[in-house]
């Protein structure tokens, strides 16, 4: 079996086409927590949330991170003609969506 072939990227400005081991453990994960210290800092990874790994990185190494996400998703969002919500996005929509309710006696 050939292992999967994804996309990533070294630099910010080109996507390269990358081939992964077969032997990566696959986590699922729907939540994060985010701890801080004074040089790292620690993600939770959740599953209905509950923790099924920590992820521990520098502040550099995050930011990269960050903005690899940060593209990734943007790219998703370009491509496929599609919106990705974050959770407090979602949040604020479900809150305003509930006070509207609430004050048409709904």
């Amino acid at each position: 079996m050939e292992p999967p072939s994804h996309l990533a990227t070294d630099s910010m400005e080109a996507l390269q086409p990358v081939t992964l081991p077969t032997n990566l453990p696959l986590l699922y994960f729907n939540g994060i927590a985010v701890g801080v210290g004074s040089v790292d800092l620690s993600v939770i990874l959740n599953h209905n949330q509950t923790p099924l790994t920590e992820l521990k990185m520098t502040y550099a190494i995050a930011k990269n991170l960050s903005e690899s996400l940060a593209m990734a998703v943007a790219n998703y969002e370009k491509f496929s003609g599609q919106k990705v919500v974050g959770a407090k996005e979602m949040t604020d929509s479900i809150s305003t969506n509930i006070a509207d309710a609430a004050r048409k006696g709904g």
